[in-house]
């Protein structure tokens, strides 16, 4: 198995030191930069420093009212969520409220049953006495 392994390892050694031919692109530099063209004569494109200033201060303008338009939505997300949170408050608020009530009629609910058993008691107790011994 050495032998092997050993063998395998020095295959693998020898395809990877062969050199295959790759075909490389070039990339046309002159169109970057046509100083390296060499029919380049030396003629340079002025530019209008009007022209680029005109353009900053736009793209300056339009930066300001985007950042405007930021802080507004910013704001009016900012009150819609006060507002959520308001409205959670209220609900929290009217959850309590709906325990507190269903808790006092289910109090009241148990009195009455206790109450219409002592009644039921009492009905069939004055039945007895009198006479009437139906079951109600």
């Amino acid at each position: 198995m050495f032998l092997v392994g050993l063998t395998t390892e020095a295959l693998v050694f020898l395809i990877s030191g062969i050199e295959f031919k790759t075909t490389t692109t070039s990339l046309k530099w002159e169109r970057v930069f046509p100083q390296l063209d060499p029919k380049y004569r030396g003629e340079i494109k002025q530019f209008d420093l009007s022209e680029v200033q005109e353009i900053y201060s736009k793209n300056t303008e339009l930066l300001t009212n985007s950042v405007g338009e930021f802080n507004d939505t910013m704001r009016k997300l900012n009150e819609a969520t006060g507002k959520l949170v308001e409205s959670v408050d209220r609900i929290g608020t009217g959850l309590e409220k709906i325990d507190n009530a269903t808790s006092l009629y289910e109090k009241e609910l148990d009195e009455l049953r206790e109450k219409m058993s002592k009644l039921n008691t009492f009905y069939q107790q004055v039945n007895w006495v009198t006479g009437n011994k139906t079951e109600g």
